[in-house]
């Protein structure tokens, strides 16, 4: 099995074709200079994007858990005065749906 290229090695080369495409010629260090930018590019762009889905991903398990301890107080409250209507209501709202995934 081949082992795919390196992503600055394939941003060179794709630059190149562009390149050599579009009739345009550039030294090799100017290539290079461009391919590394647009890799550069690339990495931020990767870790803005994991830097939101972690803040997101904590997000939704305080979230949870908020609704979590909810449900427990409402359960106990319930328990504890006969089922009283108030706390029936806010369990029932809690668990009227099934809890999704998060991804």
């Amino acid at each position: 099995m081949t082992e795919p290229p390196e992503p600055a090695a394939a941003i060179l080369d794709t630059l190149s074709t562009a390149l050599n495409a579009a009739g345009y010629w550039l030294p090799i260090d100017g290539k290079k200079a461009v391919a590394e930018a647009l890799l550069q590019y690339r990495s931020d762009e990767v870790e803005k994007w994991r830097r939101r889905a972690a803040r997101r991903a904590i997000e939704l398990g305080r979230a949870e858990r908020t609704l979590e301890l909810a449900a427990a107080t409402a359960r106990s409250w319930a328990d504890d005065h006969n089922g009283a209507d108030c706390a029936r209501a806010v369990l029932d709202a809690l668990t009227a749906y099934p809890a999704k995934e998060t991804p």
